[in-house]
């Protein structure tokens, strides 16, 4: 495994990690919600909404965009991958089996 894709797995992992802790924040909400836990003197479930909006946004950013965030810390990979592929494509053709070489019509 490459480094660059260590690194992917650990931006997908923290993105889960992100998603989940939006679920539990919006789970403590519904339950604060539920039970009238309102304090007049603080935010009370307000703040566990926002922190649930909060941390699974970013989550899912982190998941979705693992791609764009490896690209990013790691440019030198996609573009040996880059050249590489361009390489492949430009190969010349391959010689007749009689052992002569392709003629190119001239």
């Amino acid at each position: 495994m490459k480094p660059a894709d260590a690194f992917g797995v650990v931006v997908r992992v923290l993105g889960l990690l992100g998603v989940l802790a939006g679920i539990a924040y919006f789970a403590s909400f519904a339950w604060l919600h539920l039970a009238g836990a309102d304090d007049p003197k603080g935010f009370g479930p307000l703040v566990y909404a926002l922190y649930g909006c909060l941390t699974g946004g970013l989550g899912m950013c982190f998941l979705r965009g693992a791609d764009v965030i490896v690209n990013f810390a790691y440019p030198d990979e996609q573009h040996k991958n880059d050249t590489e592929a361009n390489h492949l494509d430009q190969q010349p053709p391959p010689d007749r089996p009689d052992g002569g070489e392709l003629s190119t019509g001239k």
